[in-house]
């Protein structure tokens, strides 16, 4: 998965170096020469701060993040089976724990995740996954598995909407 800073001047990827060992790699586009974050092996599905500073992503079983110009990786909680993050412009990181969970949410500074929407047995939902902000920091969207719908949620209210049947996450743009 490729994750693009939100200035679109950065791409962040997960890539095997020589030794094939899977790591987090950021490259500017304006450059052809990718480098590697340190102290990011097993990385996964990055997602960018909304300021451009830092990458979140999953490893070793934690939702984790990294300074973009090089520091070590900071485990923020527990996030077993990575299923998607988005990290909000008020310092809030909404992510899936698991390929069966609902969405939490978590300060970007670390702590105890909240439960932030709720598996619909009647609509026969397993998970809820790949996150993403709208602009006002406070709604996302996200997709719900397995109807493969998009729906609307948001972190000051548990009320959520249907927007569209879906293939794939939502993304804003």
């Amino acid at each position: 998965m490729t994750a693009i800073s939100p200035d679109g001047r950065t791409v962040a990827f997960v890539a095997s170096d020589s030794a094939g060992k899977n790591q987090l790699w950021v490259r500017p586009l304006e450059s052809l020469a990718p480098r590697p974050l340190p102290g990011t092996d097993n990385a996964s599905i990055p997602f960018w701060s909304p300021d451009g500073r830092h990458i979140a992503f999953f490893a070793d079983a934690r939702l984790k993040k990294i300074p973009v110009d090089g520091g070590p990786p900071e485990a923020l909680c527990e996030a077993p089976d990575g299923r998607g993050g988005s990290w909000g412009r008020e310092g809030v990181i909404v992510f899936a724990p698991g390929a069966t969970s609902p969405l939490f949410r978590v300060p970007a500074s670390g702590g105890e995740p909240a439960q932030v929407t709720t598996l619909d047995s009647a609509r026969h939902e397993t998970g809820h996954r790949w996150p993403c902000f709208l602009p006002d920091g406070r709604r996302f969207v996200y997709l719900a598995a397995p109807s493969n719908t998009i729906w609307l949620g948001s972190l000051d209210a548990k009320e959520t909407r249907r927007l569209l049947s879906a293939e794939s996450q939502a993304q804003h743009v």
